[in-house]
């Protein structure tokens, strides 16, 4: 119980870090374990019972906070709708608050649509003429025509899914809009961890464990 109390002085980012060198050690302990080389095999089970340590203290700081975030919402919900708790049945202002959750992720949705989807099409479209342009010199080499028709391909290909990797490459080609598309997944990907932050305090008021 040792190790259980130092993780409780932990912050999340460094339980996360905690977590990490746990598992990379675990991976050369079983590595030395198939090799022949570990002297220690209850070494294995030892980090394993840290990570699962870890894991409990990660799960309970993450109910902690969504917990408080809950009650935090629950507060603005009295006073946006002035809603008096003596007057108001506790079910009813469940009630709201679950109204008011679902508002909050369909406006991150439509976020993400207007501001997000809407504008990568239309930089991928941009991206996709570009190419288009350049295939028409007859001055580029053989090597560069067979990028841009790959590059081509790709991009009007429905199924493809335009990755980091490929925004890297297509940056690499002078196409400028690819790094703004990569600014815009990752403004994507803040509203989707936005999404599961509400979704994950619709799950603590489901419970009917509530915190006010």
């Amino acid at each position: 119980m040792k190790n259980a109390l130092k993780l409780n002085d932990l912050t999340a980012d460094e339980l996360r870090d905690k977590y990490r060198q746990y598992k990379e050690e675990l991976f050369g302990l079983r590595f030395k374990a198939v090799t022949g080389q570990l002297g220690n095999p209850s070494l294995i089970a030892s980090v394993k019972k840290n990570i699962a340590r870890v894991l409990t203290q990660i799960s309970k700081m993450t109910k902690d906070e969504v917990k408080i975030q809950l009650k935090e919402e629950y507060q603005k919900l009295l006073k946006e709708q002035a809603l008096d708790p003596m007057k108001v049945p506790l079910k009813e202002r469940k009630r709201i608050l679950k109204i008011k959750l679902a508002i909050q992720i369909q406006k991150v949705r439509r976020e993400i649509r207007s501001e997000v989807d809407s504008k990568v099409a239309e930089l991928l479209k941009n991206i996709r003429n570009a190419v288009s342009e350049k295939l028409k010199n007859h001055n580029i080499d053989a090597k560069e025509e067979k990028l841009l028709r790959s590059t081509s391909k790709r991009l009007r290909d429905n199924t493809f899914r335009v990755r980091r990797k490929f925004l890297d490459k297509l940056a690499g080609m002078g196409l400028n809009e690819a790094s703004q598309i990569k600014s815009l997944k990752e403004v994507k990907q803040a509203k989707l961890n936005e999404i599961e932050r509400i979704r994950s305090l619709q799950r603590e008021l489901l419970t009917g464990r509530v915190c006010f």
